[in-house]
């Protein structure tokens, strides 16, 4: 996993920062990340994505990821 903050411990504002970010590197460690950054990558989306739906629920994670 990344080393990054747990998605629990952010802030509703940097929650839906990561989230966006997600969105902006997806395509470019999709064709050229190695396999372990894809691997974190989709750790790291699938713990975003679980903690803003526990949030805000499953509507707003549908529309922000």
């Amino acid at each position: 996993m990344s080393d990054g903050i747990p998605a629990s411990e952010l802030s509703d504002e940097d929650l839906n920062k990561d989230l966006a970010q997600l969105d902006r590197t997806r395509a470019d460690i999709g064709s050229t990340g190695t396999n372990d950054q894809k691997r974190n990558h989709v750790e790291r989306s699938r713990e975003l994505k679980a903690e803003s739906e526990r949030r805000f629920g499953s509507s707003r994670t549908s529309a922000a990821g």
